[in-house]
């Protein structure tokens, strides 16, 4: 017989790789979108400086 431990522990990992498979494919979309976004923002961040430093210097 399986003691009540060892059901915990496999009703555990059974859940924790179901979790694991619908997280991965959310996640990935969810990453991929903030690294579209961090880039976006990244040099948007970096013409705003340019435009900065052409004001100041009048170039």
């Amino acid at each position: 017989m399986t003691s009540d431990d060892e059901v915990r522990r496999k009703l555990d990992a059974a859940l924790f790789n179901k979790n694991r498979q619908r997280i991965d494919s959310s996640m990935l979309a969810r990453l991929a979108d903030s690294e579209h976004l961090f880039e976006r923002k990244y040099y948007q961040q970096l013409a705003y400086n340019a435009s900065v430093l052409a004001q100041r210097y009048q170039i």
